[in-house]
This record gives structure tokens, sequence and C-alpha cells, in this order.
């Protein structure tokens, strides 16, 4: 299924409850997608849950956005704060102990409900490089031209203290500006591809004002891929990663080369299928 399929389906999707049975938003044939009929002819019933606190003895967290675990086999686990602080903690129901591995109060700008420290993604290499890649907001004072902006940055973690990262080794792989103190998006993975792709939101107050989100030249409003394992810009410390080949504008010329896809309003959280 091509890409501009799959934003027509999602569309249909999302207005499944106006439609009457067998209507597809004007899509020519009901696409198979796992075995079933899109949109759902029989949609799968609900069943009841029960939530269970994970970890009772750990101390509560403040603003908790996102959760994920390094790929080094130590099964522990790491909890972003919004406030800008990551701790890291074994994964064990009984553990009554965690470690602060980041600590960027002060450096984070999350003084409006959708600002802060707001993504995590460990490198594919971890376990050699021992680097890891973190998205927040800045204040201007930290932002090329003084401006609000997003920060896409690397850490090392010194293999003498495994669970605690060394603030001082920040680099800034990528960094853009924001407008307004709303839509950040935020979420970091990296790709089967072995590349790191970032959703960046379009940047804030109602509508969309600046059409940024379907603007080529600028990376709000999309979902962004690149390469943190080298550097094409040489010339520009702010920019410190590959294009990879594929990206719509990867060569450079009519657009923003960065980006993957584009109309996004706020793409807080994706995630890759794990079997496909």
């Amino acid at each position: 299924m091509s890409r501009v399929r799959k934003i027509v389906v999602a569309v249909c999707l999302a207005f499944l409850p106006a439609l009457s049975h067998g209507q597809t938003c004007n899509v020519p044939a009901r696409p198979q997608f796992a075995g079933h009929n899109f949109p759902l002819d029989n949609p799968p019933v609900s069943q009841p849950m029960t939530p269970v606190e994970a970890f009772p003895n750990l101390p509560n967290f403040n603003l908790p956005v996102f959760i994920t675990y390094a790929p080094d086999g130590t099964n522990r686990l790491f909890v972003v704060e919004k406030i800008g602080r990551i701790w890291e903690f074994d994964n064990d129901p009984n553990t009554s102990t965690r470690n602060l591995f980041l600590d960027l109060i002060g450096i984070v700008d999350a003084n409006a409900s959708e600002m802060g420290l707001l993504g995590l993604a460990f490198d594919p290499h971890f376990t050699t490089n021992h680097y890891f890649y973190v998205n927040y907001t800045a204040t201007g004072s930290a932002c090329q031209g003084g401006v609000r902006c997003t920060k896409i940055a690397r850490f090392t973690v010194p293999p003498a203290t495994p669970n605690a990262a060394d603030k001082t080794t920040e680099l800034d792989l990528l960094e853009y500006q924001q407008p307004f103190d709303n839509h950040k998006a935020g979420m970091l993975a990296f790709g089967p591809d072995g590349f790191l792709w970032i959703a960046a939101g379009d940047g804030g107050s109602g509508g969309d004002p600046n059409g940024n989100a379907q603007n080529v030249n600028s990376l709000l409003g999309k979902l962004l891929r690149i390469d943190p394992s080298g550097d094409d810009f040489p010339n520009d410390p702010k920019r410190n990663y590959k294009i990879p080949p594929g990206n719509p504008y990867a060569s450079g010329v009519g657009g923003a080369p960065e980006w993957w896809a584009r109309g996004m309003r706020n793409p807080w959280r994706f995630s890759f299928d794990r079997l496909t």
C-alpha cells in the first residue's frame, strides 16, 4: 500500500463513527489489511482491563511522558520527565531504587504544557558507542538566533558510570525554531533502516497560521529522518548528521532534505511495526 493510500485510509478511520455501513471515504475498494476488510466489518470486542501498579516501591515521577529501555541486554528502564530529567532503574517489580540518569533542568524550557524534555532514543550501537539522543525545547538564549527552539541532541554514557550520563558531552545534532509554545510533538526512534526518526509538530497556535506543515522548506509539521552517524554539513555546528538517500528532497533542491513526510499537526508518538 502506498504512503498516500495509507494516509487516506487513516483519515477515513478517523471519521468512521459518522459513516454508514459500506461507505469508504471515496477509497475505490476496501483494502485488505492483516486479513481484515478496512473499514472493519466486525470491530473487535473490547475486553475489560484492570490497571496494575508496575513498580509500587519506586518514588513518584514528576510529569513522566515516556518510558523506554537501552538495547544493551541489561533489562533497565528509563523514564523521561517533561521537566528535564531522565531516571534509570531495574525492570524489577520489587525495585525501590532509581538513579538520576540525566538532569537537564535549567537547560530545558518546560514552561508551557507542550514544551519540555519530550523524547529519548538509544543508538542501535549503544553497547559500543554509548550514545543516546533526546528531543527538548530550549529557551531563546540557548538557541541559534535567540529564538525558542527544539533541539535534537546526543549525549554519551561513560562506561565507568553506566547509570549516569555525562551532561558535558552534549552535541547538538539538529535545531529548529519554534514560533509558539504548543505542538512540539517530541518522539524520537531509530527505524529498522538504522536512521533516526523525529516527530516535529507544526509549531503551534491554532490552525497552523504560518502554514508550516505544508511548507516543504520548513521542518515543522513533519516526520524527519536523519543519519546521525556522519556529517553532511561540516561548516554548520548546528547540523551534525547526514541526509539519508530516499528522503523526498535528499538532494537539497526544492525543499528541506531532512523531512520524510509532511502535513503533520502534532505527532506526539509513533512506532515501527516489529513484524513488518
